[in-house]
């Protein structure tokens, strides 16, 4: 396989200079379905660690006696360190010089923080009980006491196990999603233009399928398994299943493809500060704001599904409790609520899946514009539907088309990207920046979307006195305001 280079203009805006990067890139060859799919499989690992904390991280908090207003000030830690650091990654992958090249360092280095998150929530329990047995096997009642299966849990110990669930909960969150910049920039990079929209659709294939996985180990009883009771119990099983997939998937893929080292430091070059970055956020051209603004809002419609609808089908489809007694009636409805709400977002994964794989044909048929704009107001009315009818099969028409609306926060805001900074209409307003730094910037509007709901979801909770289908409501709201932006975009030849 042979190499080329191409000459990169980077202005220098303080002090009114242009320089020329030399930059050496691989030749490129449209690739096979086969190739495309072990580079699609270090996101597809990542999306499985991501359904493993979706059917279990709220319940497991909840479980440890924190209340829904400070679960959602703890949601906002990995929005919030996202957001900032993202972008600062992608910008920092964009120039990063090492042999293995620009994006796969900070694949692994990412995984490596997911893998850390990961154990830290499921395995924080466990080493309590290793390190303080006695203390943990006193049987202490009390506000502050929680019962794990007979070991109980209070005082300080009750509070270590809080904190470091919670510090556990958002590296495997930030991880999850700043992992995916890096992962769609490589993808990008190593396929030929005219390959990447097939390239992404092999790609939602193959997330859908391994979300679908997920939410299929999450919806299984371990409790009463070899593995299970070697692991230590439910959640612990699933994580550890997720971890190990996800370390094989992200090897998988980091071996696929070769990147070109990045040799573009020239001597006299400008250093890139934090300044610079928050400034090119700042000044991004408009085609990007208002997809940025689109996709803010269709993450906020998503997440508030996502992350809150295991509980809320177990609170309010299942009309149990998570703070109910061991054995009781409630929280025998809330575990059946819960391992059901993991049947509703295989669902949404599989349909996912089946979307992606059908995404060129509806792009050629309807075009980008009908497909968003149709798909964020279809989820407005069945936010509404899940709200005024809480009954399982609008449950799952409720997860079905969410499903469909992955494609477009996951899908077509980077096909979009990709053509700004390819398409000669568009390259003048994209020519000084980076294609990584503007991945990034799309990816961590997943995380101001997070960090939104956070903020806004605990004190309007505590408002209607705990009603947990406030999610649902904010959803059909951001869903409805993602229609309204969607209009506006500018969809190049999409």
């Amino acid at each position: 396989m042979g190499f080329d280079s191409y000459k990169e203009l980077i202005d220098d805006v303080d002090n009114n200079e242009k320089f020329l990067l030399t930059v050496p890139t691989r030749k490129k060859f449209r690739k096979s379905t086969f190739h495309l799919v072990g580079l699609s499989l270090a996101v597809a690992g990542l999306d499985v660690c991501y359904s493993a904390e979706l059917v279990y991280a709220s319940p497991l908090i909840l479980k440890y006696k924190v209340s829904d207003f400070a679960m959602s000030w703890m949601w906002a830690i990995s929005p919030f360190l996202g957001f900032i650091l993202t972008p600062l990654l992608g910008s920092l992958s964009d120039t990063c010089t090492l042999r293995m090249g620009r994006r796969r360092p900070f694949i692994i280095l990412l995984t490596c923080v997911i893998s850390a998150g990961a154990l830290l929530v499921s395995q924080t329990a466990n080493f309590f009980r290793l390190v303080f047995p006695s203390t943990i096997n006193q049987t202490i009642s009390g506000s502050d006491s929680i019962d794990l299966n007979g070991h109980y849990f209070s005082g300080n110990l009750h509070i270590l196990l809080v904190f470091f669930t919670i510090i556990g909960v958002a590296m495997l969150d930030f991880g999850c999603d700043s992992c995916q910049a890096p992962c769609r920039a490589y993808i990008i990079e190593v396929c030929d233009p005219s390959d990447h929209t097939r390239a992404f659709s092999v790609l939602g294939v193959v997330v859908g399928i391994s979300g679908s996985l997920g939410n299929l180990f999450g919806s299984f009883d371990y409790h009463s398994t070899r593995l299970g009771k070697l692991l230590g119990g439910q959640e612990e099983t699933v994580f550890f299943i997720a971890f190990t997939l996800l370390v094989i998937f992200v090897a998988i893929t980091v071996t696929r493809d070769k990147e070109v080292r990045w040799t573009g430091s020239v001597e006299g070059a400008p250093v890139i500060t934090y300044k610079d970055y928050l400034l090119s956020i700042l000044s991004m051209p408009s085609q990007l704001r208002i997809l940025c603004c689109q996709l803010c809002s269709s993450w906020v419609a998503v997440t508030c599904f996502s992350l809150f609808f295991t509980d809320y089908v177990g609170q309010v489809v299942y009309k149990g409790s998570p703070t109910a007694l061991p054995n009781t009636p409630l929280l025998i409805r809330y575990n059946s609520g819960v391992r059901f709400g993991a049947v509703c977002l295989m669902t949404m994964t599989a349909t996912f899946a089946i979307s992606s794989a059908l995404l060129q044909k509806a792009l050629t048929f309807a075009g980008c514009k009908r497909i968003t704009t149709s798909l964020s107001f279809g989820m407005c009315i069945a936010y509404m539907l899940v709200i005024f009818l809480p009954y399982r099969p609008f449950a799952i028409l409720m997860s079905t088309m969410t499903g469909m609306m992955l494609i477009v926060v996951m899908v077509t805001p980077f096909l979009l990207i990709a053509q700004y900074h390819e398409n000669e209409s568009h390259k003048v307003d994209f020519a000084h920046r980076g294609l990584g730094t503007d991945i990034a910037v799309a990816q961590s509007m997943l995380f101001f979307a997070q960090f939104t709901l956070s903020l806004f979801k605990g004190p309007i909770q505590h408002l209607l006195h705990g009603y947990a289908g406030i999610s649902m409501i904010l959803g059909a709201f951001s869903s409805f305001i993602a229609g309204i932006f969607a209009f506006f975009i500018n969809y190049a030849e999409l």
